[in-house]
């Protein structure tokens, strides 16, 4: 799928910031934390970073290659 190299950037951020939240939650992991609310709410924002990202590529499909 071919983003200009603005998008590509901005799409490659995204990444980043979703791999320091997974790095964040193997951390809370390791640390065997007692406080499962900040665990379950990093895995949340995590899961929500996905679903984003994944609608943003979505729309870009459609908008490229489907319209």
């Amino acid at each position: 799928m071919p983003h200009p190299p603005h998008d590509k950037r901005k799409l490659l951020a995204r990444v980043s910031r979703i791999q320091g939240q997974i790095a964040g939650i193997a951390k809370l992991l390791e640390q065997e934390t007692d406080d499962c609310a900040t665990v379950m709410q990093t895995i949340a924002a995590t899961r929500g970073a996905l679903n984003a990202l994944m609608a943003e590529l979505m729309a870009e499909h459609i908008r490229s290659h489907v319209i």
